[in-house]
C-alpha cells in the first residue's frame, strides 16, 4: 500500500500536536481542525470532512467511555476524602518523613502497595472453601478467633464448618448447625429450640462479625 497524500498529513499534524503539547496550549482546536483536513484530503469532499469531526466524537466517546467513568467516579471519591478530611488524616502518620516529593511519592506507593496486599489477602481469606476439618468459629476456637465461643453472643457459638449428611446437617456445635454448602434448618440442639429457618453458613457467619 503506497503511501497518499492523506498519510503525511496524517503525521504532520500529529507532529504538530506533539509541538503544541511540548508547549503546553491547548490540543482541542488544532485537533478537530487536523482531523477535517485529513478527512477531507482522503475523501475529496468538504462534505466528508466536517462529517468525520462528529463520527470521531462518537468513535472516541465509544471507545473511552470506560475510561472516562472510571476517571469521573476517582475524581468524585477524592473530593469526598478531601471534604471529609481524610487525606490529611492518611498523609498524618508519614508527613513527618515526606520531606521532598521523590520521598513522598516512594513511600505512597510502599503504603498503598501493603494496604492493596492486605486486602487482597482478606479476600482470599473469605474465598477460599471451607474444609471438613477447618473450623471458621465457635467452641474450641478455630482459624478466626474472636467470633465467639459457645454460650457468647447471639448465636450461642457459631458451628463447625465440616459435616456431612442432609442438608443443615453441619456437625455443629453452637445453638444452629449450617451445612458448608446450601442452606439448612435451625434443628434443636442442646436443649434450644432455635426455631425453623433458612440460613447459610456464610451469611450467619458474615452477620456475627
Amino acid at each position: 500500500m503506497a503511501l497518499t497524500a492523506a498519510h503525511w498529513l496524517y503525521a504532520a499534524i500529529t507532529a504538530v500536536i506533539l509541538v503544541i503539547m511540548l508547549f503546553r496550549r491547548g490540543i482541542v482546536l488544532p485537533s478537530l481542525v487536523g482531523t477535517f483536513l485529513v478527512a477531507w484530503v482522503y475523501k475529496g469532499s468538504v462534505v466528508e470532512g466536517l462529517k468525520a469531526i462528529f463520527n470521531a466524537n462518537l468513535v472516541a466517546a465509544k471507545e473511552l467511555f470506560n475510561i472516562f467513568l472510571i476517571i469521573a467516579f476517582m475524581v468524585a471519591l477524592l473530593h469526598a476524602l478531601r471534604d471529609l478530611g481524610a487525606d490529611r488524616h492518611m498523609v498524618k502518620p508519614v508527613q513527618k518523613i515526606m520531606n521532598n516529593g521523590h520521598i513522598g511519592y516512594w513511600i505512597i506507593a510502599f503504603v498503598t502497595y501493603m494496604f492493596s496486599d492486605a486486602g487482597r489477602a482478606a479476600d482470599r481469606d473469605v474465598a477460599r472453601p471451607r474444609g471438613d476439618s477447618r473450623r471458621s468459629a465457635g467452641h474450641g476456637g478455630g482459624d478466626r478467633p474472636g467470633l465467639g465461643r459457645t454460650g457468647d453472643g447471639p448465636f450461642v457459638g457459631l458451628c463447625h464448618a465440616g459435616g456431612a449428611g442432609p442438608v443443615g446437617q453441619g456437625g455443629g456445635s453452637g445453638a444452629w448447625r449450617g451445612g458448608r454448602s446450601g442452606h439448612g434448618a435451625l434443628p434443636d440442639h442442646g436443649g434450644y429450640r432455635v426455631g425453623a429457618g433458612l440460613f447459610s453458613f456464610h451469611e450467619a457467619n458474615a452477620s456475627a462479625r
